[in-house]
């Protein structure tokens, strides 16, 4: 029910499949923003259900596949899994031996001006987790690189000012 899942559904509705939408529908969009999707997902036949997959198995009977959510079962012929990123690869950056500290799954660890624990490495885009955007991450290495060789530094954004948009209608 995030942005990906949210426009791939409404895209593969429009082209004619029967789309049912398992978790909460866009969770980092305000009250409003997710009630109107949900009028605008309902009028385009989309089910939405709202609960957390906890299994999915084949349908022996009809070749297809069970995912069982919140104690019902949507079986279907295909299942799109949209469950959003998290940073990859950092162990071979051996960061910890440059003393930088990470988690393997949120990221670096940054300041506000994106400096890691080592105060001469910066860092920015995907792997620092959280919002993972082109723009977002464009910008930010605009920040670091301002910010490793100026005297002066400027804050990166917050995740609340950084614009973003979800591509359904």
């Amino acid at each position: 029910g995030g942005p990906i899942g949210s426009e791939l559904a409404q895209a593969f509705a429009r082209f004619g499949c029967k789309v049912t939408i398992i978790g909460k529908l866009m969770p980092r969009e305000g009250d409003d923003v997710r009630a109107t999707m949900q009028r605008v997902f309902k009028a385009e036949g989309i089910t939405m259900l709202d609960a957390r997959a906890e299994s999915v198995q084949r349908d022996s009977t009809s070749n297809g596949i069970v995912v069982f959510a919140g104690g019902s079962a949507v079986t279907s012929e295909r299942l799109l899994v949209a469950s959003g990123r998290r940073p990859r690869g950092l162990d071979a950056l051996h960061l910890a031996a440059a003393g930088v500290k990470f988690h393997p799954e949120k990221g670096i660890e940054v300041d506000s001006n994106l400096r890691t624990s080592s105060k001469h490495i910066y860092a920015a885009g995907d792997c620092l987790g959280g919002l993972q955007f082109t723009h977002l991450a464009g910008y930010q290495a605009a920040v670091a690189a301002f910010n490793c060789t100026q005297a002066i530094s400027t804050a990166a954004p917050q995740n609340e000012t950084v614009p973003r948009c979800t591509f359904t209608h």
